[in-house]
């Protein structure tokens, strides 16, 4: 009897926990001062679900509820940060409580702390004063003739979520606004789209280190299904939880999340339904949903940028249709990427980065254009002439040289320092000798690895002056001549920090010289210079 009654206070207890956890919103949150923890971080879920409504015109939902409990039960475990869960159901979830709390956390929070917001209900358009269509969150009170007023707008989230002390802060919308799925269009808005497209506000900008993620691109519904208990997204935004980390650090962030989420509901809803994200990160800013870093990252190449959109990137074994990221072998990684539609090979690169740190992709395929180096160069004449009255057939001069690249041609001039050479060439002859040079080139330019690999024709003027004194009676006799000059070299360059390279160029020049009674002779000459060079400038599009 004893242990009968000790089971039925147990299930009556978890059953009331239960009840009090469906039918009740968290609208006043724990006092701060009991939130304090080793780390100091708190991370606030406030977590919204609507099934019925008020307002008969927007018919009732089965699973929003159940999806922002498994929110609030699944987001935030094992991190270190103490969890404010709040959870607002149904009849908590009218405008003027929502409102409240969001004030409430936005009045607690601190630069350390992350806050996310879910929200799990039906979506709509509603028209502003200037007629204009905005996106609407439905509360569980709006009222369908006066959507613009009762409801809950995006903008006005977006305005919250930048105004939060927090540097790290979350919004997923699990609604829509297409007419159809978890949303309904009121009969002023269908009459506007039924004769013309409308203009729909789209995501602004939000704050730096700050994500918004929506279930369904604009136009789209997103999608509940019966066998999956829920919304198609946040179904496997959760299913990512327990598996999903990319970069192997002990934490699954919400970009790891969503690319996961995203990919599996665009193929569960056979591309009716494209998840999207409005990402502004910067630097270590990604949101950890479940698990804390534990170990070093391994290096991820991100491709996110909307220009990309389409495009399919394959990384190593791994292929994937952007916006997506990748993980890279710390060894190194192969990248190629394709057009949209994963036939035509635009690029291939080679990508090595250090464990923990991250690369966008628009850095891998694009370069900076601008090129100044210094170099030190030695010229070995082909004819003994030049030997005999220098004294060597070698020559060593410093150059500068200025280059613009676009894509895989490259463009420059290399400009040479006057070299002057004073010997006694013979009994009572002294020599002076000076020499300069002015080349244009033109070539293109091969990577791999990370290896730059430049081919050149360079076009130039070649100037010397040739002085004979005679050290016993004086006389001078002064032979100059200029000619214009063609050559070949090529150039293997190597990034050694940022945007400095290293740079060995080899090559030939054609060229001959008149000099008058010194007689005619080839200038032909081969040479080898060595230096460093900085990239800078715009980056440009490999594209």
């Amino acid at each position: 009897m004893l242990i009968r009654t000790l089971i039925l206070k147990i299930g009556l207890t978890c059953l009331s926990i239960v009840l009090v956890k469906l039918a009740v919103a968290a609208d006043v949150l724990i006092p701060t001062e009991q939130l304090k923890t080793a780390t100091g971080k708190r991370y606030y879920l406030i977590s919204i679900g609507i099934d019925q409504y008020a307002d008969k015109f927007w018919p009732n939902l089965k699973w929003p509820s159940r999806d922002a409990l498994k929110v609030s039960d699944q987001f935030g475990l094992q991190t270190d940060s103490q969890v404010v869960n709040i959870t607002i159901l149904n009849r908590n979830a009218n405008l003027k409580n929502v409102r409240n709390i969001l004030a409430d956390v936005k009045s607690k929070t601190t630069a350390v702390d992350t806050v996310i917001l879910y929200l799990s209900g039906h979506g709509s358009l509603a028209l502003n004063q200037s007629g204009v269509l905005e996106q609407v969150a439905v509360m569980q009170d709006s009222d369908s003739h006066n959507l613009y007023s009762t409801g809950l707008k995006h903008s006005e989230l977006r305005l919250w979520l930048e105004s939060l002390a927090s540097r790290k802060k979350l919004m997923v919308m699990a609604t829509c606004h297409s007419g159809v799925g978890k949303s309904r269009l009121p009969q002023e808005v269908e009459s506007l789209l039924s004769r013309s497209k409308g203009t729909v506000v789209p995501l602004a900008d939000v704050s730096e280190g700050s994500l918004i993620l929506a279930a369904a691109a604009r136009g789209e519904s997103a999608l509940e299904d019966d066998k999956l208990e829920g919304d198609v997204y946040t179904y496997f935004l959760l299913e990512a939880l327990s598996f999903y980390d990319r970069n192997r650090d002990g934490m699954v962030s919400a970009l790891e999340a969503h690319d996961y989420a995203k990919e599996k509901t665009w193929n569960f809803s056979q591309g009716k339904q494209r998840p999207t994200a409005d990402i502004r990160l910067i630097g270590d800013a990604d949101i950890a949903l479940a698990g804390r870093k534990i170990n070093p990252a391994v290096p991820i190449l991100e491709a996110y940028d909307e220009s990309l959109a389409g495009y399919e990137l394959q990384v190593d074994r791994q292929k994937g249709k952007l916006p997506h990221a990748f993980a890279l072998s710390p060894n190194g990684s192969q990248v190629k990427l394709f057009a949209p539609g994963g036939d035509q090979l635009i690029g291939k690169y080679f990508v090595n980065l250090p464990l923990g740190q991250n690369i966008d992709l628009k850095r891998v395929i694009s370069h900076r254009p601008i090129i100044i180096s210094t170099n030190l160069t030695r010229y070995t004449w082909q004819q003994k002439a030049w030997g005999s009255m220098a004294g060597s057939d070698n020559l060593l001069k410093a150059d500068m040289q200025f280059g613009y690249r676009w894509n895989k041609i490259f463009v420059g001039a290399r400009m040479h320092k006057k070299a002057s050479i004073k010997r006694n060439w013979q009994t009572n002859l002294d020599l002076s000798a000076q020499y300069e040079s002015l080349y244009y080139s033109a070539g293109w330019i091969q990577r791999y690895k990370h290896w730059l690999f430049f081919w050149n024709l360079q076009y130039g003027k070649e100037s010397i002056q040739i002085a004979l004194q005679d050290t016993v009676n004086q006389d001078k006799l002064v032979f100059k001549d200029s000619k214009n000059a063609i050559g070949i070299y090529a150039v293997i360059s190597k990034p050694i920090y940022a945007d400095f390279h290293w740079n060995l160029q080899f090559g030939r020049i054609w060229n001959r010289w008149n000099l008058g009674a010194l007689g005619r002779f080839s200038a032909d000459k081969d040479f080898i210079s060595t230096g460093v060079s900085y990239h800078f400038g715009i980056r440009a599009r490999t594209l």
